[in-house]
């Protein structure tokens, strides 16, 4: 007696290409709600004379070395690159508007570092967004 088991390699293959072209498309679109998150948190940090620096706060997602990285950033020719990086190297005192800012956002500190503290202040929210995103992309039908 003699029982055979057959399995399709080439349509096991085509179904799991198929699942790595949803999965990157997943994580894209979580790192995607990550990155609109950080530009939001950016936002709140950084300090206010004029108001130019949160409006010049972009952001966008890029793969690089088949990763996906959220990066908010001030570009070059948005009308606060001149002041962007002194604004978050250096030290200084807030300015009034950046004082009553920091008044109304409790538990955020704004000013130097902003883009920085953006993310490392708020490591386990993006996790959470990832974990959020992801659990329900990959749950099993």
């Amino acid at each position: 007696m003699k029982i055979e088991f057959q399995f399709d390699l080439d349509e096991a293959r085509r179904k799991l290409k198929a699942f790595e072209r949803k999965s990157e498309q997943d994580i894209l679109k979580a790192m995607q709600k990550v990155e609109a998150a950080a530009l939001e948190e950016a936002v709140k940090r950084a300090p206010i004379d004029e108001g130019n620096l949160q409006l010049s706060l972009q952001s966008k997602t890029e793969v690089r070395f088949r990763a996906y990285v959220a990066i908010v950033y001030v570009a070059t020719n948005s009308p606060a690159s001149d002041y962007a990086l002194v604004m978050h190297e250096d030290d200084y005192e807030l300015g009034p508007l950046s004082q009553q800012k920091q008044a109304a956002l409790p538990g955020v500190r704004v000013g130097h570092k902003y883009l920085e503290r953006a993310f490392t202040e708020e490591k386990a929210k993006y996790v959470k967004i990832l974990e959020t995103e992801l659990k329900e992309a990959f749950r099993a039908d």
